[in-house]
């Protein structure tokens, strides 16, 4: 399914809100971005229904969760020149925003307040170079320890907003990875899975709330290929700078096969569903720390999905 902004129906407002606390920082933000003149708010409030987009791509992805199949996990081998992800603000700014956790637990009107307030219009803008090539966003769905985030799907309603480009709601993440806050191991030993609508031929560019090591990403993208999609991109509204580039570097890939040999990577295939060269970047550089094949065998074996997040190779 997929969701053009121009076909919203008008929102009832920002005043609109289930929690007291969201619709006064929501108001406020109104206040302060109508006093600056901010270009990205009044573009993006000025397209009808925003935060009723948000809402109706929400219902729309929990109908698509309902109707999954069997998961497996999907990755492929990086193309040479995949762009770095497009990162929008600062970790510290974003998860210290009063309106990050009300949106990370799936409040469409706390998720909008928190783009609007942390992107700006040309910023957003910068992804209109896909519109010629028909590209569709393809915001990450999926169930966290707080409920189902509303980040990426607010920011690609407001992406949409300022460059025209489509929103889909047809593939959802369908297991419960919980990576927020947990150690890279356990990243790496949780994986994401995906099912849902993918159109053969049409190019997506993904859309997430975080990139950390860039699994959920490289699974998405992944997926995507597998079903005969392309992607051109990603982008998220916070994250790592240093896990940007997403794209394995072929030296990175050499010195890890070098390092663990033929062995380790055999049972990575076997535990995990994907070979060394389509790790990201991030994930093959994090396994090199590690020093050997037996610690990370025993990392990801030990791995919890919280508490242990300072536990590093």
């Amino acid at each position: 399914m997929k969701y053009a902004p121009a076909g919203a129906d008008p929102d009832p407002g920002w005043d609109y809100s289930p929690c007291e606390t969201v619709k006064g920082v929501a108001r406020a933000l109104q206040q302060r971005h109508a006093r600056r003149g901010d270009g990205a708010a009044s573009a993006i409030r000025d397209q009808p229904g925003c935060i009723t987009l948000v809402k109706a791509l929400q219902e729309q992805m929990r109908q698509a969760a309902e109707m999954t199949g069997e998961p497996t996990v999907l990755r492929a081998a990086w193309e040479e020149g995949f762009p770095p992800v497009l990162i929008y603000a600062s970790e510290r700014a974003t998860k210290a925003h009063p309106l990050y956790q009300a949106a990370k637990g799936g409040n469409a009107e706390a998720a909008v307040g928190l783009v609007l307030d942390l992107v700006g219009e040309g910023s957003l803008s910068e992804l209109s170079r896909h519109r010629s090539s028909g590209a569709i966003l393809l915001p990450v769905h999926a169930t966290e320890e707080a409920g189902v985030n509303a980040i990426p799907v607010a920011l690609a309603a407001c992406i949409a907003g300022v460059t025209g480009l489509e929103v889909s709601t047809g593939v959802v993440q369908v297991t419960r990875a919980l990576h927020t806050g947990a150690s890279g191991w356990w990243r790496i030993r949780s994986q994401p899975v995906f099912e849902g609508e993918v159109e053969a031929g049409r190019s997506y560019v993904l859309v997430d709330d975080f990139v950390g090591m860039g699994g959920t990403l490289a699974n998405l993208r992944g997926y995507v290929l597998a079903k005969g999609g392309r992607v051109l991109g990603a982008a998220t509204l916070t994250g790592k700078g240093r896990s940007a580039t997403l794209a394995l570097d072929p030296q990175t890939l050499a010195k890890l096969r070098s390092a663990y040999g033929r062995d380790l990577e055999s049972w990575w295939r076997a535990r995990l569903g994907f070979g060394f060269d389509e790790l990201t970047e991030s994930e093959a550089q994090y396994l090199l720390r590690a020093g050997a094949a037996d610690t990370i065998r025993d990392r990801i074996a030990q791995a919890q999905p919280a508490g242990d997040a300072g536990a590093g190779p």
